[in-house]
């Protein structure tokens, strides 16, 4: 789960960057680094704190609500989400994910014999990665659906009176037209690929 978390936040917030913010591909990375200096920074000290104290188990719990917290503070982005949130969520979300993540090593270190180490810090590392491949495939399937949904409603319309005496029924027909062509356009698009055509029939 915990490397589910991390790699399906590091696939998809760059795009949102870059999609939202329009950032480069270049300015993502960069914009990305909050999260992974922090990750750093954590993983180091708590690697030092249980050195020196002897105990994994309370960090491994802590990490796991923050970057609970911290996932779920990232949900909340929108368009306007400031500089100060996005940096301050992603730092969150990396303290928890380096209190967290790599403790399962130091744990497959503590309670396995000397013999048995190296499979049990293979077998750990293969489900963190394997854990990253599933939840980025399902979270691109949970993306994808959403994503087919949004395109049917006409484009937002401002219902304040100034505002909507300033839009002709002309707009309003034109707007609808639109998201109808955007939509079918959307649709061709995705099922050219064999991952996402299957779920288009049920549109």
């Amino acid at each position: 789960m915990i490397g589910g978390a991390f790699f399906t936040l590091v696939y998809f917030l760059p795009i949102w960057f870059q999609a939202i913010k329009g950032a480069s591909a270049v300015k993502s990375g960069i914009m990305n680094l909050p999260l992974i200096l922090s990750l750093v920074i954590m993983s180091m000290l708590v690697g030092g704190l249980i050195t020196k104290i002897g105990w994994y188990t309370p960090f491994v719990i802590t990490g796991s609500v923050l970057l609970s917290i911290g996932s779920g503070l990232v949900s909340t982005f929108t368009t306007t989400t400031s500089h100060s949130h996005w940096i301050g969520y992603q730092i969150i979300f990396g303290f928890g994910m380096g209190m967290s993540m790599q403790q399962t090593l130091v744990a497959v270190q503590t309670v396995l014999p000397k013999a048995d180490v190296p499979i049990g810090t293979a077998i750990a590392m293969f489900s963190q990665t394997l854990g990253g491949a599933l939840f980025i495939s399902v979270a691109q399937n949970v993306f994808t659906n959403s994503l087919l949904k949004m395109p049917r409603q006409p484009f937002p319309v401002s219902t304040h009176a100034s505002s909507s005496a300033l839009v002709q029924p002309s707009y309003r027909k034109s707007s609808q037209q639109s998201s109808s062509a955007l939509y079918r356009r959307l649709t061709m698009a995705l099922s050219s690929t064999p991952s996402t055509s299957r779920s288009l029939h049920r549109f």
